[in-house]
């Protein structure tokens, strides 16, 4: 009788503990949303935050001055750590502190809602735009990213719904090299034939993205 009590106490403390696993992994892999513009989570973390930069580059036509980024949400790995100022914009820079681990399920979120017509990757080339899809990512971040533009005359600027996410890449023919790439996404965007295009909220035109492997070549269209 004893030994039946004591089996039953362990598999109610096994459940438990299951239980609590569970409801992390759920916490810490669905989307947590900013509160005054800060990152919050409520689990215990693993491993250490790092600085993951994405730059974006003026590709033609009038030169790009800065990039300000707004997230509204983000997901991350379960258990990965995340600083509460977790996205800073410099110039054109825009830099996550946030730790990294590959998860199909960060990947879940990055394409809810979104086709893969709607993605672009940092590190395809031009036939692979709107064509390929990542498996696994290390976090998303969901918000509004303002592109600053300077012409001849005036400054200017393009605001455009944006999915922002971090994966990896590994070229196994020569040259051989590996690094973090870029995903970005949105039902405003879409594949065209030698370019990524995204709607500005305002319908003020477009802002066109283009891969070139660690970063993301932007200008506005029409110019």
């Amino acid at each position: 009788m004893r030994g039946s009590l004591i089996l039953l106490l362990l598999w109610l403390s096994a459940a438990e503990n299951d239980c609590n696993s569970l409801l992390s992994t759920r916490a810490a892999e669905k989307r947590q949303y900013l509160h005054e513009g800060k990152c919050w989570i409520f689990y215990e973390t693993e491993g250490k935050i790092l600085d993951n930069y994405v730059n974006f580059v003026s590709k033609c036509g009038p030169l790009l001055l800065k990039v300000s980024f707004n997230p509204i949400w983000f997901v991350l790995t379960r258990r990965q750590p995340i600083e509460k100022h977790c996205v800073i914009s410099e110039g054109t820079f825009v830099k996550i502190l946030a730790g990294r681990q590959l998860s199909a399920r960060v990947w879940d979120k990055f394409v809810d809602g979104v086709s893969v017509n709607n993605t672009l990757c940092s590190s395809s080339d031009a036939k692979q735009i709107g064509i390929i899809s990542p498996a696994a990512l290390n976090f998303v971040f969901d918000g509004l990213m303002t592109f600053t533009f300077a012409n001849n005359t005036s400054n200017f600027s393009r605001t455009v719904k944006l999915r922002l996410a971090q994966g990896y890449f590994h070229q196994v023919r020569d040259p051989f090299f590996e690094g973090n790439n870029w995903w970005i996404a949105s039902k405003d965007c879409r594949r065209t034939l030698k370019a990524f295009l995204c709607d500005d909220i305002d319908g003020k035109g477009q802002v066109r993205f283009h891969p070139m492997l660690w970063s993301l070549g932007v200008s506005p269209w029409p110019m």
